[in-house]
């Protein structure tokens, strides 16, 4: 996975304590503290092209992850970036598999931290498989 970026963190961190769905509007500030940006790759296995995975999952379903990269980028950061995915499993040519790429301003928005006004500005993206 390869591309451009340029990321540039909001003014404001808050951290949510217990992202739950009741919980999730509770979340305090964080004094100092700078948001990342993040762009993440997931390759998975499915039964069916109806199953998914989400937010809530995407990193913890351990059993169907095949492989998965992380990119983290900090405030003011900006150029080409390049990571691979790491396999932790063997290609089935009989199974099926769903790529999912992650692109957000506050890597730990899906448990609903992060601070308001953070961009990830990607003005290329590129996946490549052999």
């Amino acid at each position: 996975v390869s591309g451009t970026v340029n990321y540039k963190s909001g003014d404001a961190y808050y951290y949510c304590p217990n992202p739950t769905s009741d919980k999730s509007n509770i979340a305090n500030l964080v004094e100092g503290k700078k948001d990342e940006g993040l762009i993440s790759a997931v390759v998975y296995e499915v039964e069916n092209d109806d199953e998914t995975l989400d937010g809530t999952n995407i990193y913890a379903s351990t059993n169907v992850i095949v492989g998965m990269a992380k990119a983290i980028f900090l405030d003011g950061q900006s150029g080409d970036f390049t990571f691979d995915i790491e396999y932790t499993k063997d290609f089935d040519s009989t199974k099926t598999y769903k790529l999912a790429l992650i692109l957000s301003s506050s890597k730990d928005g899906d448990k609903f931290s992060g601070a308001g006004g953070s961009v990830l500005k990607v003005s290329k993206l590129e996946v490549e498989f052999d």
